[in-house]
């Protein structure tokens, strides 16, 4: 494991994610520091809006970062929501100004996905790195 850094359920948690994630992914070419951290943005940037650790007054957040032998996985652990899942949106040709951050996702990583871990839910994506 690289490292993992527990964060507040607030909007500041998304500047303090990518700090962490460049301090300790530094050496990474720039693109695939550049996926990482938009990436990560809009997961952490999802679980403050969208879960409980938004809504709480002492919601946090956990960003787990782990290295693999040619890829990075990266979870996203919030206070979980019964309100919302993670889906993409449909792409209907709609402009929207919110929900597309998942088509994101799907298209700078090599697999993303979510599960449960009650009361938590985990968002988790693969970024591959060049040998």
């Amino acid at each position: 494991m690289r490292g993992a850094i527990d964060l507040p359920g607030a909007a500041i948690a998304v500047p303090q994610a990518r700090d962490y994630a460049r301090r300790i992914c530094g050496e990474l070419r720039e693109d695939r520091l550049d996926d990482l951290l938009l990436v990560i943005s809009e997961l952490v940037g999802n679980a403050v809006r969208h879960s409980e650790s938004g809504r709480r007054p002492d919601g946090r957040i956990r960003l787990t970062i782990t290295e693999y032998a040619y890829a990075l996985q990266v979870l996203v652990t919030d206070q979980g929501s019964s309100s919302s899942v993670p889906r993409l949106q449909p792409d209907d040709g709609t402009v929207r100004d919110r929900g597309r951050g998942l088509a994101i996702v799907e298209q700078l990583t090599s697999e993303w996905g979510w599960h449960e871990e009650p009361p938590n839910r985990v968002v988790w994506f693969d970024l591959e790195l060049t040998p």
